[in-house]
C-alpha cells in the first residue's frame, strides 16, 4: 500500500449539526438499549466477568 501522507478530513455535509448535538441525539436514541443492557447485567449478576459461553458483566 502506498504511503499517501496525511491530509485533512473532509468537511461535513452542509446542514450537519455540530458534534455536541449529534452526541446528544445518539445518547437519547441509545437510552433504551442501555436500559436493556443494564437489566440483562443485573439478571446475570454483576461481577461475573467473561466466562465460557460468552456471559459477561457490563460496567457502568
Amino acid at each position: 500500500m502506498a504511503n499517501r501522507g496525511s491530509r485533512p478530513a473532509p468537511r461535513p455535509p452542509a446542514g450537519m449539526p455540530p458534534p455536541a448535538e449529534l452526541a446528544r441525539h445518539a445518547r437519547v436514541g441509545l437510552a433504551g438499549a442501555v436500559k436493556v443492557a443494564r437489566w440483562v447485567a443485573e439478571e446475570r449478576g454483576h461481577g461475573a466477568g467473561t466466562r465460557a459461553g460468552g456471559v459477561a458483566a457490563l460496567s457502568d
